[in-house]
């Protein structure tokens, strides 16, 4: 049985970049324990096929091309800090907006009883809520300015608090 799916990480949203961003790094750590390291700030997004994994610019030029199979984990670097995601898929189905967000963040095509959570760049779990519609309307107005990770069940996209 074959699978297709594909990730939308976007990592870079309106040249909304900071000085900070510039230390802010991902590893692509494989199976057999070497690494590479990939600065956040050239990429806009990382897609996931079959059998691939995708490192694409704001531009949409292909940085790079790794295969699924030899990847172990991907691990988001920031101040020293890393926070990894080892397992990662998705359907594409969830949009949000507005990104960047002032106060409310509205999440559209997430299926009810699914949980939404936001987390901290450093993986620290700030808001989580659980879908009761199909669109669903989150207060975000309490968070500090900043990126943060939304996950939806196994979709995860950059989000930007303004």
């Amino acid at each position: 049985m074959k699978f297709k799916f594909c990730i939308l990480i976007p990592l870079l949203l309106l040249g909304l970049m900071s000085s900070a961003e510039e230390n802010k790094t991902l590893k692509i750590v494989y199976l057999d324990g070497q690494e590479a390291a990939h600065a956040l700030s050239v990429i806009g997004r990382i897609e996931f096929s079959e059998d691939s994994l995708f490192l694409v610019s704001n531009e949409g030029a292909v940085l790079g091309r790794e295969h699924r199979d030899v990847v172990q984990k991907l691990v988001f670097v920031t101040d020293d800090t890393p926070s990894a995601i080892t397992e990662v898929k998705t359907d594409l189905s969830v949009q949000i907006y507005p990104n960047p967000v002032l106060q409310t963040l509205t999440v559209k095509g997430a299926k009810v009883n699914e949980t939404i959570r936001i987390y901290s760049l450093n993986g620290n779990l700030v808001v989580s809520s659980i879908v009761y519609d199909e669109q669903t309307i989150m207060d975000v107005s309490g968070l500090p300015a900043g990126q943060y990770i939304l996950q939806v069940n196994t979709q995860v996209m950059k989000l930007i608090k303004q």
